[in-house]
């Protein structure tokens, strides 16, 4: 089963902000299960990486980044902006 992620959800539990304590342990649990396929919005790449390094820096990205890339499936944005998105994501990707 595929299962799409907010941005929101992967900050707060990154960040420990999260209103619903449980949420972090949830997403540990389908990351661990074959059954599901996690997937992230290819826009959220961006946001992490402005979000998460205000907040904690580079290394705490390169952390969470490093997560996505193992464990998430990235849904790709609108033809038009594809290339300008995806330079965006590899030169992030390759500052990890």
């Amino acid at each position: 089963m595929k299962i799409f992620l907010d941005t929101d959800v992967l900050i707060d539990a990154t960040i420990g902000a999260d209103e619903y304590p449980h949420s972090f342990n949830l997403l540990n649990q389908l990351i661990d299960d074959p059954k599901f396929s996690l997937w992230i919005s290819a826009i959220s790449i961006i946001n992490i990486n402005n979000i998460v390094s205000k907040l904690y820096g580079k290394e705490k990205v390169e952390e969470l980044f490093n997560l996505i890339k193992e464990e998430f499936s990235i849904i790709p944005f609108s033809r038009k902006f594809q290339p300008v998105l995806f330079y965006g994501m590899i030169r992030l990707l390759k500052e990890v």
